[in-house]
């Protein structure tokens, strides 16, 4: 005789299960569905034909997931529809599979939104899961010429006609993102009927164009396995205990090393405390300023490019350094608070002798520190260009956004139209030199970019010296040393 803990064990992993393959691919009559789960209730309260026994707890409750009180087991109809939004997702990012090519090419399929159902049995059958796809999925902005700028989820987690209460015209309900977007780049606010808070309108502003591109995996000057290594890593295919746990390898997902939290791949490389303690001494702290402003894959590519050095710390003294006779040294510097959080720019630029010539700040939005390091450094070369600057030394604490400006191929990154301005304004530009330096010998861009956060207006130029940075200004052309710990060969 089984017990009741066992026959729920064998309704969740057999009764339940048997079904899936066909439900990968069919979508299955609502009477099957009844069917299969009438079996699956039976079997678990132990009634049959010549015993009925009553089922005290409704199908409805058990399966909800056990955090909410139910046991977890799945209804087949929800089974079924999360198969079919799981395929109707492998078509659309599944691209390079022969399978996607040959449906994407035979029925036209290029977007999420497409009509399945009158394509054909098998597609018609995808789009019974569209809608549960459709809920989950979010929009990355690219030309915006396919992005619905109300209904479609592309800024936050909900569509803004989800946020937003309207009236709404019937007119806007088909304006598409590309429309709100001037030749200039900037954001054509007053094409939009509907006024937007400024909250959102700081996290549009805020938005990158993101895509994706692996080949500096195999650009990193390291040993074949090693680059595997890192694609594997990309790829997030390790076997975590996070991972092990979830196949039912393993009997706990915690990290092994500090017993803190599930070992994903974001703690093994990056939370633990154990790879901080690794990388601290692997690297200087200006990387592990920026470590966890990137997301995961970001973070990997930014950090493969860059070479470390073993050994122990260091106490030097680092200072502001004038750019030779006759040449004009710019400084950037990018802040958010909270990062991503109200970010700001800031920029100055001056003579041999430590004068102000020119500094501004900006403030951006709603961004990351790296997005407002790249709008930094592009203002900077703007106006450098346009007053015709020679001999430019360009000076940034960023190290993530030097190794972008200069790796080979940054045409699929999440910041590449940021990227690709910097790279064109420096083609510009005769003689140009970019070189990092340290955060402390990079005070008066650092106070301007925190000044830019608190700017009503989008631009801030400051023709003569801010009073809020005088005294940081004095200190570096008086050059000022201060202390700063550093990691030595």
């Amino acid at each position: 005789m089984l017990s009741r803990a066992g026959r729920i064990t064998l309704a969740s992993s057999i009764l339940s299960a048997i079904p899936n393959y066909y439900m990968q691919g069919i979508y299955l009559p609502e009477v099957v569905h009844k069917e299969l789960d009438y079996l699956s209730r039976q079997f678990i309260w132990g009634t049959f034909r010549e015993r009925r026994r009553p089922h005290l707890v409704s199908w409805e409750r058990i399966t909800q997931p056990k955090k909410v009180g139910g046991l977890g087991l799945r209804s087949s109809k929800d089974a079924n529809q999360a198969s079919m939004a799981k395929a109707h997702w492998r078509l659309l990012t599944e691209k390079e599979k022969l399978w996607s090519k040959a449906f994407c090419e035979t029925y036209k399929i290029d977007n999420p939104k497409s009509n399945f159902k009158k394509l054909s049995p098998v597609m018609n059958n995808i789009a019974k899961g569209s809608h549960i796809l459709m809920k989950g999925i979010k929009w990355i902005p690219r030309s915006g010429d396919k992005i619905l700028f109300w209904s479609d989820n592309w800024v936050g987690n909900k569509p803004l006609n989800e946020v937003l209460y309207g009236p709404f015209s019937l007119n806007g309900e088909s304006l598409m993102i590309n429309e709100v977007i001037l030749p200039s780049g900037k954001w054509d606010w007053d094409s939009i009927e509907y006024p937007l808070p400024e909250d959102i309108k700081s996290k549009i502003k805020a938005i990158p164009i993101q895509s994706e591109s692996w080949l500096w995996v195999w650009n990193i000057h390291s040993l074949p396995k090693i680059q595997r290594f890192i694609w594997q890593l990309g790829h997030g295919k390790l076997l975590t205990k996070e991972a092990l746990f979830a196949w039912g390898i393993a009997d706990s997902d915690l990290c092994p090393r500090c017993q803190r939290k599930p070992e994903s791949l974001n703690h093994l490389f990056r939370e633990c405390p154990y790879s901080n303690l690794l990388w601290d001494t692997l690297t200087p702290s200006p990387i592990n300023a920026m470590f966890l402003d990137l997301n995961f894959t970001d973070w990997l590519r930014s950090h493969s490019c860059l070479q470390t050095n073993l050994g122990g710390k260091a106490t030097i003294f680092v200072k502001w350094n004038p750019p030779p006779e006759g040449a004009i040294k710019l400084n950037t510097n990018g802040f958010a608070f909270g990062n991503p959080g109200m970010a700001g720019a800031g920029r100055v630029f001056r003579d041999h002798l430590g004068n102000w010539i020119l500094g501004f700040a900006r403030n951006i939005g709603h961004t990351t520190s790296i997005v407002a390091e790249l709008w930094a450094i592009r203002d900077g070369l703007k106006l450098a260009v346009s007053r015709g600057y020679n001999g430019l030394i360009l000076e940034t604490d960023s190290r993530t956004a030097l190794t972008l400006l200069h790796a080979e191929n940054c045409n699929f990154h999440s910041l590449a139209v940021l990227i690709s301005d910097c790279r064109v304004l420096l083609r510009q530009l005769p003689d140009v030199q970019t070189t990092h330096i340290y955060r402390e010998a990079n005070s008066v861009a650092d106070c301007l970019a925190k000044i830019g956060t608190r700017l009503n207006n989008p631009f801030a130029v400051f023709e003569q010296c801010n009073m809020n940075v005088a005294m940081l200004l004095l200190s570096d052309t008086i050059g000022n040393s201060v202390p700063r710990d550093v990691t030595i060969i």
